[in-house]
């Protein structure tokens, strides 16, 4: 019996569609992922919306990446603070201004308050130029909180 061409024949039969259906379901699912994908490349950042119908056009004048002063100050203090220290998150204040808390590590020496007057972005910083009127740096140095700077565009 299992040597019955009929069978055999019916067998390999079988199987030949199966590969075949595999093959076209595996075409099909490449073509939905690249279709799927045209909408995002449609939408690339680098392409101009201002033609796009039921839009006002965009003024070249306006930035369309507006600044954004949180982020313009933890990129800074990443980048500025040495190891060890870190920045938390700034907080917007009425008047233009934002507050920070600096930790300073425990093992350092010295007075926090007058350090926290390095960490000022210089006067040609883009933060001032974001439109940030100040910034107040607030030590926290061996549990407790010391007393705050100021930082002004024209201090840096």
């Amino acid at each position: 019996m299992a040597d019955d061409p009929v069978r055999a024949s019916r067998r390999t039969e079988a199987e030949g569609k199966t590969s075949a259906f595999h093959a076209l379901a595996g075409c099909c699912a490449a073509a939905a992922l690249f279709l799927g994908a045209l909408p995002a490349l449609a939408q690339s950042p680098s392409q101009s919306l201002g033609d796009v119908p039921g839009r006002e056009p965009l003024d070249p004048n306006i930035d369309p990446y507006p600044f954004d002063a949180p982020l313009a100050l933890r990129v800074y203090f990443r980048e500025t603070l040495p190891g060890g220290w870190r920045a938390g998150e700034p907080r917007q204040e009425p008047g233009g201004g934002f507050s920070l808390l600096i930790y300073v590590p425990d093992f350092w020496k010295g007075n926090p308050s007058s350090a926290m007057m390095r960490f000022c972005p210089r006067p040609y910083s883009n933060i001032w130029r974001g439109g940030v009127r100040w910034i107040e740096l607030k030590p926290y140095y061996r549990q407790s909180y010391w007393p705050t700077s100021v930082c002004r565009p024209g201090a840096g």
